[in-house]
């Protein structure tokens, strides 16, 4: 059998990503890294000194992201201390937000040794009632699907109110393609047709703070791919992670993840950047 080559070097590839070709290990990091980094020049929203807040949920997108971003804060540590004045266009400051009940001690590892800022948040349950008043929620199903989404609602609010708190201009997601597809189908089946955009957009704005989500364009398969090559794996699991038999859907939410799962394990990897693509042109009628 004929060996694949990476189409950046003479090494055997070791994953195809569609549009874009075959890749060895090294050369799919930069890639990774390169494709991230316009993403957010393209997008020129981020002006310089800006502080963005990464929301780090310790899922293999978030320890992918929380890698990025580290990789990018030492080349501009380094080309600071070089004088190199050309690499300081738009230098954003980025620091770490991970909200939690009990940190997990290899999160708290992850962070440190990223070096970049972090907070860790364990909001009291006092505080949770609060923002539960507050937040967006539906209720008229009484069920996991209702449970889910206003649970989720609760959890933005609460990031959502302590970037605000750290003075941020943006709070950046880690979610991945597959995960807003998932997310877009969700509300559409709830009858949220205003919130399409807000989920499948690069940016929104919640609550007064512009969200981002740089990794809207990023395929599970190479997010895994990239963590496998640099940090190993993720620490926790994803969020709208759920087992592959039937007794596990039990939402509308569980539903359209394990849509989009079976459509991907039958090669149809690009269903999902479609819905996003889509998604993202459709304009509500006012």
């Amino acid at each position: 059998m004929e060996v694949v080559k990476c189409w950046k070097c003479e090494l055997p590839s070791e994953i195809t990503i569609q549009a874009s070709g075959f890749f060895c290990s090294s050369c799919f990091v930069e890639y990774f890294r390169q494709k991230y980094r316009k993403i957010i020049g393209a997008s020129k929203l981020i002006r310089d000194r800006d502080l963005v807040v990464f929301a780090f949920d310790g899922s293999a997108s978030g320890c992918a992201m929380l890698n990025v971003i580290s990789t990018f804060q030492q080349h501009f540590a380094k080309a600071n201390s070089e004088n190199m004045n050309y690499k300081r266009k738009n230098r954003y400051i980025t620091k770490a937000l991970h909200m939690t009940d009990s940190c997990n001690e290899r999160v708290k590892t992850a962070l440190e040794s990223s070096g970049i800022e972090y907070v860790v948040f364990s909001p009291s349950e006092e505080m949770k009632e609060k923002y539960e008043k507050q937040c967006f929620k539906i209720e008229r199903f009484g069920d996991e699907t209702e449970n889910e989404f206003n649970k989720k609602s609760l959890q933005m609010e609460l990031l959502v109110d302590k970037a605000k708190e750290m003075n941020a201009q943006f709070l950046m997601l880690s979610s991945h393609v597959e995960s807003l597809a998932a997310k877009t189908l969700s509300v559409v089946s709830l009858g949220l047709g205003e919130e399409i955009q807000a989920t499948a957009g690069l940016c929104h704005t919640y609550n007064g703070l512009r969200i981002l989500k740089p990794f809207r364009e990023m395929t599970k398969k190479e997010i895994d791919f990239y963590v496998n090559a640099t940090c190993g794996e993720g620490i926790l699991p994803e969020e709208n992670k759920e087992e592959e038999d039937q007794s596990s859907i039990k939402s509308i939410q569980s539903l359209a993840a394990k849509f989009l799962s079976d459509l991907n394990s039958q090669g149809k990897d690009s269903n999902p950047s479609a819905i996003v693509r889509l998604s993202n042109k459709l304009k509500m009628k006012s």
